[in-house]
């Protein structure tokens, strides 16, 4: 699936909607100010899907993502230049515009490609997370 966004938008924490080809609203993730460090993805029916929250108590930079109902989806940690989602065991790179993840997903400053959003859209939303 392909999906477009407002790189603007993203990277400012403001409502980003998440498009089809067509424009028609799929998905949308907006930071949360009563949780600080907080985005939260909504289906096209408000229906929320998943979060990710930066936890600011460990001693390196790592984002949580969970399910809407708590279930951990995984943990993004960055190391030096080079970022680590476990327990699924990828690393990459990201020039804070794009980045590729080999047979997962792939993400620029207008599109995400991958088959499971589950996974790619909390971890799209996690990458400003972690870079705050």
């Amino acid at each position: 699936m392909e999906l477009y966004y407002e790189f603007d938008n993203y990277i400012k924490r403001l409502k980003t909607p998440l498009t089809d080809k067509n424009g028609r609203l799929l998905y949308y993730g907006i930071y949360d100010f009563s949780y600080k460090f907080r985005t939260r993805i909504f289906d096209e029916d408000d229906n929320e899907i998943s979060y990710v929250e930066k936890d600011i108590t460990a001693e390196e930079p790592l984002v949580n993502a969970y399910a809407h109902d708590g279930t951990p989806l995984f943990k993004l940690y960055k190391e030096d230049d080079e970022y680590l989602v476990m327990p699924q065991g990828w690393r990459f790179k990201t020039d804070n515009s794009c980045f590729m993840i080999e047979h997962v997903m792939m993400a620029d400053k207008k599109r995400v490609v991958c088959d499971d959003m589950n996974i790619a859209l909390p971890l799209l939303f996690a990458l400003v997370e972690i870079q705050r």
